[in-house]
């Protein structure tokens, strides 16, 4: 089986999501989303990403896709390559998780997890070259950085 990144529409939402295909030339697919009352979703397209592990991010001309320890950014249109980010396995980075664009950054939660005891943070990328720029520690926190957001101004975060 190949990792995918499946572009999908539901209802008048554009979503990015991981989903794993068996065949990279499958068709489209409509299909219902269990408990949601009726609304669909159809697979647009997808790319092949060999980072998609953890998340996805995007702006308007790009999809930053997320594994443990590395970053895709790949063209919205035509699905290309443009750049990446890698480290080693901890060094410095353990479990990078979901992530946001906001204001030109990439934002992505980051934990040791499955280390103990609980250490997080945010880790921040400049969107233009994929060159790491920052770092906020949370230090040790009752469970792992799992997501931010951006709501009303404010930065929420789920551990």
């Amino acid at each position: 089986m190949k990792t995918k990144i499946l572009l999908s529409l539901l209802s008048t939402w554009v979503t990015a999501s991981l989903a794993l295909a068996a065949d990279p030339a499958a068709p489209a697919v409509e299909a219902p989303i269990p408990g949601a009352n009726g609304w669909k979703y159809t697979d647009l397209r997808s790319l092949a990403a060999p980072e998609a592990r953890q998340g996805v991010a995007a702006d308007r001309e790009f999809l930053y896709i997320i594994s443990n320890h590395a970053i895709g950014k790949y063209r919205k249109d035509d699905g290309q390559r443009v750049a990446g980010w890698e480290c080693p396995e901890g060094d410095p980075l353990t479990h990078l998780n979901a992530g946001i664009v906001h204001q030109g950054k990439l934002y992505c939660a980051h934990s040791n997890y499955p280390g103990v005891p609980n250490l997080s943070s945010v880790e921040i990328w400049d969107t233009a070259t994929l060159k790491h720029v920052g770092s906020r520690s949370f230090g040790r926190a009752d469970g792992s950085l799992t997501w931010v957001e951006r709501r009303n101004g404010r930065w929420i975060a789920c551990f």
